[in-house]
């Protein structure tokens, strides 16, 4: 762990600070990351920046999305994943019950926070405004195996599979 982000105070106490790049500045609308540890203790302050500088890390490198119009479900996931929540569509969010989709609304709340300017990419994943696709081809070939193997198990040998059931 980088001890350059854990910074003590003239009280004693430590604080967590990283500073943001500087392309990324407008966005976050400041130059510094700056958050007490609530310590005194050296080795809790390395503890508790952990998660605090794997957190900011990910922020940061997400960066801006792709300036083309077209944001693909991908890349919603994947800003969804490097902003910390699993990414859920607005009708899975409805479809869950009072608690779990308020839940569900906490940590979008809380990683939504810290940026003071999103791109289209983060906009998407907070709101849940992509479907989930479907499966591919291929993709329901795989799992129409996986769930009834009698039916590709029965011939007698690797060529009679193969011609049954061509691979992609």
């Amino acid at each position: 762990m980088n001890i350059d982000y854990i910074t003590r105070r003239e009280s004693g106490a430590y604080c967590f600070r990283m500073v943001v790049p500087p392309p990324l500045r407008v966005k976050f609308g400041k130059r510094e990351v700056w958050k007490s540890l609530k310590t005194n203790d050296r080795k809790q302050a390395l503890i508790k920046a952990a998660p605090l500088i794997q957190f900011w890390s990910n922020l940061f490198s997400s960066g801006e999305a792709p300036s083309e119009e077209v944001i693909t479900f991908h890349q919603v996931s994947g800003t969804a994943a490097k902003l910390g929540f699993e990414y859920r569509s607005a009708q899975d969010v409805l479809a869950a019950t009072i608690q779990d989709s308020v839940e569900m609304l906490k940590e979008r709340l809380q990683a939504a926070q810290p940026i003071k300017r999103r791109n289209k990419a983060e906009i998407a994943s907070l709101a849940g405004v992509m479907d989930v696709p479907g499966m591919t081809m291929n993709q329901a070939l795989k799992r129409y195996e996986e769930l009834s193997p009698d039916k590709f198990m029965n011939y007698s040998d690797e060529r009679e599979r193969y011609k049954a059931v061509p691979s992609a």
